[in-house]
């Protein structure tokens, strides 16, 4: 596993407890961000968890709830998770993966996780995709239109056949 052979090239070793450590102790981790990271967050930091690095996200705020139940908010948010399940769970080629991170936020109650999950990753893959497929440029702070000049990687011709 490269992730281990890179954390043992700088002095940690993996203990009974499943927690990678050195002689200062457990490798800790804090996950902060911005409020888009409020749903992915939580996510991540238990995969490392798993990967036995003790992380945590602690930029996580509860905000009030804006609006009101009513037939049109309600209506809304129906067709928002009926398009998320169909498009994400059901018809793309990243449903496996959705589903994995998705069962985190489920567990819990979480619904509003899952369908910002879903929607943010949904558009960045398809803005990567187009950004491989040369429609769009790498990055929104380029001024440089993409021009495809040189050979493709072959590191990223697995990811050209999805796009």
């Amino acid at each position: 596993d490269k992730a281990a052979a890179k954390l043992q090239g700088k002095g940690y070793t993996k203990g009974s407890d499943g927690f990678w450590a050195d002689a200062n102790g457990h490798l800790k981790l804090e996950i902060g961000g911005w409020a888009v990271m409020d749903d992915m967050g939580p996510v991540l930091a238990e995969m490392l968890k798993k990967g036995g690095i003790e992380a945590t996200y602690v930029n996580r705020m509860i905000t009030p709830a804006r609006g009101k139940l009513n037939w049109a908010n309600l209506s809304g948010a129906l067709v928002l998770a009926f398009r998320v399940v169909l498009h994400i769970g059901i018809l793309s080629d990243y449903r496996k993966p959705f589903w994995r991170a998705a069962r985190h936020s489920l567990r819990r109650g979480q619904i509003d996780a899952v369908l910002g999950m879903g929607f943010i990753a949904h558009h960045l893959i398809q803005f990567t995709r187009e950004a491989l497929r040369g429609e769009q440029n790498a990055s929104y702070y380029s001024t440089k239109l993409r021009t495809a000049t040189h050979a493709p990687s072959p590191e990223l011709a697995s990811l050209r056949e999805l796009a």
